[in-house]
């Protein structure tokens, strides 16, 4: 299994669920942005296949992928694709028109007017499966026998919001007046974070009160927000408890998904599109599987997306390698955040893999279904061992009854006297604190502890709510009932962060171009030109080749040039037509050189080449 199929299934979710709720959520608009659905994908969504691609659509958009990767593109840089690709400007315009028209490129609108061309995400996603032969042949997977370092497991992400979302249940934020977190809380809550805020500096994000949040606290606190998970009110920042409930209910891997997908968003604007590729290409490894970074730098080589690279040995010492850039900015974030395990091969060779436990196949039916890590051991000697993997929502309830001594991918807890007082100060009811530990306690309670534990707690009976109610959450009431109310990620209305620290890269008020320019549109005035001009290659005059050739230049066209005896003849396709000391030249580019200089006076047939309508 890999990253890609984990984000399709959870995105398959997240539509089921808008699908249930009324139609105009934002969970549905932003999987048809990711996925490329708007213009052109009526055609596209569902039976959108590369293999129905000509061969002039194919190239172009290759070609689009390779140089420019998920940025946009303007007239300028469409006219140096055709150069790169050594293909006439018109056989360019009339490939973007149809991979528009099939849902492969989308065109946007800035505000002052201008056309830009784009690959949406889900496109390139589908591209890099189907389109790139280029992008196969990664080496074998490495071996654990092979790997020098092993891999060494970080919290991450999830853990590091956790960890906030719990120190704020229990002591709210204080924020300033200029609407940052107080020092002092700031200072409380730097020291329960794991994740890496320089490895994080690497990506070059931007977001507001750098001069106050570093790097990891500015990304937390902006999905607390984001996500509705806390809310600012009379100047203190605090959880939102039905959102906390649900969120601690989530699948790992679900929550892994949006956590990534949105760091991904912010990410890949930010990037040379070769490294947005490699990111693409990263995604579609097995989980479990190891690979080279080597190998990755070395596929889009081989693929043309790096095309030229500085090397230290050609005495750039101060020069990056393609392989150390990715490291530095996309590798190591993800190993810092929790989503990518790291290692070297006995060569010292960097190597990566994704978690088997985080993006593997999973076999529960259920997303919260995680009944067979729910589990932890409880020592004689009142320590509680909690192993990686205990679902969330086990955690949260564990750190309500007991005092954490050890916080790493191996947890300690205690339970003592002043632990269990707290916990029933704070609405747990004895008999459902011992049938908590009962129920996840791997090997059962030694009866001393629990023996010990019912005399803390006077022996009172299990609630007639059970054990499965979210009070158990936040002991102090606050009950399931605006859990099982609240609706998804997009429902705004149930949402009240809406600030964001971080600063999503601006599309400048883009908005897609809904119409789809036609032949006619492309090469105006085609049908008026003297028709021997398109039908064949003919002798004609100096001055009509000149006016061919300038019709040509108008259209992006080709042109083909043949001598007087026909034993030469070359397609062209010109830029541009001057005159030098009273010669007329043709400048431009062919299928086999970049730059042309062909004298029009040395050829006697000319013939102006449009691509055939579709």
């Amino acid at each position: 299994m890999t990253v890609v199929d984990v984000l399709k299934a959870w995105q398959q979710q997240e539509n089921r669920a808008a699908g249930s709720r009324k139609s105009g959520g934002t969970t549905g608009a932003s999987s048809r942005a990711l996925s490329g659905e708007g213009e052109g994908a009526g055609a596209g969504q569902g039976s959108r296949s590369f293999s129905s691609l000509s061969a002039s659509e194919a190239a172009v958009w290759r070609g689009l992928l390779i140089r420019h990767g998920l940025g946009t593109a303007d007239d300028k840089t469409i006219e140096r694709l055709a150069e790169a690709i050594r293909r006439p400007g018109a056989e360019v315009a009339l490939a973007l028109a149809g991979l528009r028209r099939k849902g492969w490129v989308q065109a946007v609108r800035k505000g002052f007017g201008e056309h830009l061309i784009r690959i949406p995400l889900g496109c390139a996603e589908e591209g890099l499966a189907e389109g790139f032969s280029g992008f196969g042949g990664m080496t074998a997977e490495i071996a654990e026998a092979d790997l020098q370092e092993p891999a060494s497991e970080a919290r991450g992400l999830q853990a590091d919001l956790f960890a906030a979302l719990l120190a704020l249940s229990k002591e709210p934020a204080a924020v300033t007046a200029r609407g940052t977190l107080a020092k002092r809380t700031l200072a409380k809550l730097e020291k329960r974070l794991r994740v890496d805020p320089l490895a994080l500096r690497a990506v070059g994000f931007a977001y507001v009160h750098c001069d106050v949040y570093s790097e990891s606290v500015a990304l937390v606190l902006d999905i607390l927000l984001r996500e509705g998970l806390v809310r600012q009110e009379a100047g203190r920042l605090s959880p939102v408890k039905e959102r906390v409930a649900r969120w601690l209910g989530e699948s790992e891997r679900f929550r892994a998904a949006r956590l990534y997908e949105d760091w991904r968003s912010l990410c890949l604007p930010l990037f040379p599109a070769w490294l947005q590729l490699a990111v693409l290409l990263l995604e579609r490894q097995q989980a479990g599987e190891w690979v080279r970074v080597f190998d990755l730098t070395a596929v889009l080589k081989r693929a043309g997306a790096i095309s030229c690279c500085a090397s230290r040995a050609e005495g750039e010492n101060d020069a990056e390698l393609p392989g150390e850039e990715l490291a530095r900015r996309w590798l190591r974030p993800l190993a810092s955040l929790g989503w990518l395990e790291t290692g070297r091969t006995r060569d010292g060779e960097p190597a990566v893999r994704w978690p088997l436990s985080m993006w593997g196949p999973q076999e529960e039916s259920e997303p919260s279904a995680a009944s067979g890590r729910a589990h932890f051991y409880v020592q004689p000697d009142f320590e509680i061992i909690v192993p990686p993997g205990l679902p969330l929502e086990t955690r949260w309830r564990l750190e309500t009854l007991a005092e954490r001594k050890v916080a790493d991918v191996v947890s300690i807890y205690s339970l003592s006297r002043d632990s269990c007082t707290s916990a029933l100060r704070a609405g747990w009811k004895g008999g459902d604190l011992l049938a908590f530990l009962r129920e996840h306690a791997y090997s059962g309670l030694p009866e001393s502890v629990e023996r010990m534990l019912a005399h803390w707690t006077g022996g009172e009976q299990v609630g007639e709510k059970g054990l499965e109610e979210d009070s158990l959450l936040f002991p102090d009431g606050t009950g399931g009932e605006a859990r099982s109310s609240v609706t998804g990620r997009s429902g705004e209305e149930a949402c009240p962060g809406t600030f964001r620290l971080l600063i999503q890269p601006n599309r400048g008020q883009e908005e897609l171009a809904v119409s789809i320019p036609v032949y006619e549109e492309l090469f105006p005035g085609w049908r008026e030109v003297p028709a021997a001009w398109l039908r064949e290659c003919r002798p004609c005059h100096l001055s009509t080749r000149v006016e061919i050739a300038r019709q040509a230049v108008s259209w992006r066209a080709s042109l083909l040039l043949r001598s007087a005896d026909g034993s030469r003849e070359r397609t062209l396709h010109p830029l541009g037509v001057v005159q030098q000391e009273g010669e007329w030249i043709a400048i431009g580019y062919s299928a086999d050189e970049s730059s042309v200089r062909e004298p029009l006076s040395a050829w006697s047939s000319i013939q102006l080449l449009l691509p055939p309508r579709q």
